[in-house]
């Protein structure tokens, strides 16, 4: 297997494509060049395509990944909002588009092309919309300025039909922004911008039943920097969990396990400047993370039994780099 990275770099308005070695450093083979600003990526699970979102002339565009993991561009799809996230249903029927600053989550098809269709439902008034999550049946949605998850259940016919519990309430001045699912313990983590903390929720397969069974504070420094979480990552084993804080510079690394008391902080890792968006191997080996300010990716070797980070290498990128995903292929 081979591990690709990919980086979208924003204000150079390119894609970095990236080899990642067995020893831990990366080669660049491809710098796709784009018109607007590249933000969230998503990869195909069938491993075939990539979809980013673009600014300021929104849109969404469709490349092929070719068999050394470069990119070759088959459509766009204009838009009216500005993307913070992608999720994408389990058959890979339809793309799901969080707005932060339009406050909706959208709903567009994909063909077997993989070509994205204009947008056929969007669902307005989630405040700080900023991402979203396929559960089954089910398309979690955050809104970090209500301090909400809205649920919703994905019907036959592609359209989000309101979950009859409407929404799970946190607590306030919260902001969940990225949530993540663990599925061998039906177990949602909800990484929260505002306060620093990682919400821990047991979800029922159906959705019927969603519990709060514990917060953690991941901010090492707290009273001397304010929180500014940003993303979440279980590793492949789901022994360890990972959350960055773009205010402290800081990976934060937690023991997982079955009996959520168990759940505790082993430690912290001082990373790069702002670091917005991290991505693990999928043979959980490195985790690499982008640095928004410093415009420069870090990558770390993960110890697999303890859990902890070695940064290995080190290399510049365009400039600010706002999210990064790593891709296999064989």
């Amino acid at each position: 297997m081979k591990n690709i990275v990919y980086v979208s770099s924003a204000n150079s308005q390119q894609i970095e494509v990236w080899e990642l070695n067995p020893d831990s450093s990366l080669y660049l083979i491809q710098i796709l060049k784009l018109k607007g600003e590249p933000q969230p990526i998503l990869i195909s699970s069938d491993k075939k395509r990539l979809y980013v979102g673009i600014r300021p002339k929104f849109r969404i565009c469709s490349h092929i990944i070719n068999s050394n993991g470069t990119l070759e561009e088959i459509g766009y799809s204009n838009i009216s909002f500005s993307v913070n996230h992608f999720s994408i249903n389990e058959s890979e029927t339809h793309l799901f588009s969080s707005s932060y600053h339009y406050n909706c989550i959208n709903v567009s098809p994909i063909d077997s092309s993989g070509f994205i269709h204009p947008v056929i439902q969007t669902i307005n008034e989630i405040k700080g919309c900023h991402s979203s999550l396929v559960y089954n049946k089910n398309v979690f949605v955050s809104s970090l300025k209500d301090n909400r998850i809205y649920l919703y259940n994905f019907t036959k016919e592609g359209i989000l039909v309101e979950h009859k519990k409407k929404f799970i309430s946190f607590k306030k001045n919260c902001g969940p922004r990225h949530i993540i699912f663990q599925k061998n313990m039906n177990r949602l983590f909800s990484i929260n911008e505002i306060d620093g903390t990682l919400s821990i929720l047991n979800v029922s397969s159906l959705c019927n039943r969603i519990t709060f069974k514990k917060n953690i504070d991941i901010i090492p420094n707290k009273n001397q920097k304010p929180a500014w979480s940003s993303d979440i990552h279980i590793s492949p084993c789901t022994k360890f969990l990972y959350a960055s804080d773009r205010g402290n510079n800081s990976i934060t690394i937690l023991k997982n396990h079955s009996d959520i008391n168990s759940i505790k902080i082993l430690g912290y890792v001082q990373t790069e400047v702002q670091p917005r968006s991290f991505d693990i191997s999928k043979n959980g080996k490195n985790l690499i993370v982008a640095g928004e300010l410093s415009n420069s990716i870090s990558v770390y070797d993960r110890n697999k039994v303890t859990g902890f980070l070695k940064l290995k290498n080190r290399y510049p990128t365009g400039n600010r780099p706002v999210w990064i995903s790593i891709h296999e292929i064989s």
